[in-house]
């Protein structure tokens, strides 16, 4: 009776060789390797990938840097030719020498006021600039501005006037 009962292989039941048991090895797939080997070679892989975030780090920071020197750069330029600018329109003879002692003057203050300091240095060295400083030369007459001439100038040009222009030339010869 034993083989009637269910100790063999049934039709109908569960015993035998199907489906249930926790011995199986899990589902194979994308998501679940189960070779050794594949485990280390995407442990390699993510190796890889940190090193190679690594060294683009380094590189973020690298060009961080030279940003950074490049924009101080760009600021220096920027105020040298601002200072340049401020020299040429105040009239100064050595461009490089007064620019020199301008900057050093001015120190490295973003903000320093140029056209002052450049009145400054005037003051204190105006043999550094082309003629008097305005409005001092008694023999000639009170200085003119560049402003003032240049509206001289551009009244002689537009008015066609003779006398105005006579004017503006004598002007322009006194400075």
């Amino acid at each position: 009776m034993k083989d009637e009962v269910g100790g063999g292989a049934s039709p109908i039941g569960g015993g035998g060789g199907g489906g249930g048991g926790g011995s199986q090895p899990p589902e194979t797939g994308p998501d679940r390797p189960t070779a050794p080997g594949e485990v280390q070679r995407l442990r390699a892989l993510l190796e890889d990938a940190e090193s190679e975030i690594a060294d683009l780090e380094a590189r973020v920071a690298e060009l961080e840097g030279e940003l950074g020197a490049a924009r101080e750069a760009g600021e220096r330029a920027a105020r040298d030719q601002a200072i340049e600018r401020e020299l040429t329109r105040a009239g100064a003879v050595d461009l490089e020498a007064a620019a020199m002692l301008l900057a050093a003057s001015l120190g490295g203050e973003p903000g320093a006021d140029i056209a002052a300091g450049v009145r400054d240095l005037r003051d204190r060295k105006p043999f550094l600039f082309a003629g008097p400083p305005k409005g001092t030369n008694a023999a000639m007459g009170p200085g003119v501005a560049p402003d003032e001439l240049g509206e001289m100038a551009s009244r002689a040009r537009n008015s066609g006037d003779r006398a105005a222009l006579l004017r503006y030339l004598r002007r322009r010869r006194s400075t």
